[in-house]
């Protein structure tokens, strides 16, 4: 394993730890939108991260993951914040384009759907 996908690894478990750590009841109480919003962001940071690590690396699979896994976690955090899904559908969009990379052309297209249906959903047709 090379540097960056060393760093990547580390990066994909720590965002997996942000992912799961449970909420507080004094948190869940006072917390408002920082709650269980607050770690799903810091989840997706982290992947977005490990995605670049893995980019860098040309490990295009793993790349494709960890978007697509930040793109859940963008998800997770609009819904609790009720914001829009943006960020969610770039980084469907990023996973997308990993996967064309490494040659599967099956999740990429998968990755893609995700991307469009956020987008129209929000009324962004122009981006889907």
């Amino acid at each position: 394993m090379g540097d960056k996908e060393s760093e990547g690894a580390a990066l994909l478990q720590e965002a997996e730890d942000a992912m799961n750590t449970p909420v507080g009841f004094f948190a869940s109480l006072f917390g408002g939108s920082g709650s269980g919003s607050a770690n799903a962001e810091k989840a997706a940071d982290l992947y977005v991260k490990a995605g670049n690590c893995y980019k860098l690396a040309k490990n295009y699979r793993q790349a494709g993951m960890a978007y697509s896994k930040a793109a859940a976690a963008h998800q997770t955090a609009s819904k609790a914040a009720g914001l829009g899904s943006y960020e969610a559908a770039s980084k469907y969009s990023d996973a997308a384009k990993m996967f064309r990379q490494a040659g599967d052309a099956d999740r990429a297209q998968a990755e893609y759907r995700q991307a469009v249906a956020l987008h129209s959903d929000e009324g962004r047709f122009q981006q889907a």
